[in-house]
């Protein structure tokens, strides 16, 4: 089993579950009539929608999630600083050098 992929998983789901946990405490925050569980529920579709650049950083192995999960927590209420932790959870994941080599092709 592969306990890097494992771990992300957990971290994918924490993120979830917190964005759920907040979803819930609106909900009984606000009384629990029905009309508060639609907003329970758009509010917890848009706290995925608005983590989704964090989430895709952790299942991407982006380089710098940590820094992705930052500019999306604290710049992502601007759609400008969204868009960026966005295009950062998308850039190519490191790849080691080939083992034996420096990564250049042989002479």
């Amino acid at each position: 089993m592969n306990w890097k992929r494992a771990g992300d998983r957990v971290m994918i789901g924490a993120v979830c579950a917190l964005a759920g946990a907040g979803a819930l405490a609106a909900f009984a925050a606000l009384g629990g009539t029905e009309d508060d569980i639609r907003s329970a529920i758009v509010l917890f579709i848009a706290a995925v929608i608005y983590l989704a650049p964090a989430i895709l950083a952790l299942q991407r192995h982006a380089p710098n999630t940590a820094s992705v999960a930052v500019v999306n927590v604290l710049l992502g209420w601007t759609v400008a600083g969204w868009v960026v932790a966005l295009a950062m959870a998308y850039r190519d994941p490191r790849n080691p050098p080939p083992p034996g080599g420096s990564g250049s092709p042989a002479e």
